[in-house]
């Protein structure tokens, strides 16, 4: 019984960290930004945001931009921290544990004139 379960168990978890066909993690193709289809939300996760990442961070310049605008843009973030805001790009989790496996952020910082100073992925 013993092997049984730690077979499923090593299954599962391999399973678990492949890429599937409707994860946007399986997708290579790489879609252009778009601000109304960054804000669409199933869940706890965001259905486009990882394949319209490169084309946000290549075509739209956020440096200079403002808080307001970048709002406008992206929308809420998900968390935010004095000057710094944090919108998820994908989370991967292994069932319902409360840590996850494996998180992409992209992290704003904003100037004290709340001006974005730099952004960042965060893997």
């Amino acid at each position: 019984m013993r092997i049984v379960f730690l077979y499923t168990f090593i299954v599962s978890i391999f399973y678990s960290c492949q890429n599937h066909p409707g994860n946007s993690n399986s997708v290579d193709v790489n879609e252009k930004f778009d601000s109304i289809k960054w804000k669409i939300q199933e869940n706890e996760n965001y259905l486009f945001r990882d394949v319209m990442l490169k084309d946000l961070i290549d075509s739209i310049r956020l440096k200079g931009l403002t808080k307001n605008e970048i709002l406008n843009t992206l929308g809420k973030p998900d968390r935010s921290d004095g000057n710094f805001l944090f919108y998820t790009i994908h989370k991967t989790q292994l069932w319902n544990l409360p840590v996850p496996l494996h998180t992409k952020t992209l992290v704003i910082k904003l100037t004290n004139d709340n001006i974005v100073e730099w952004r960042k992925i965060h893997e």
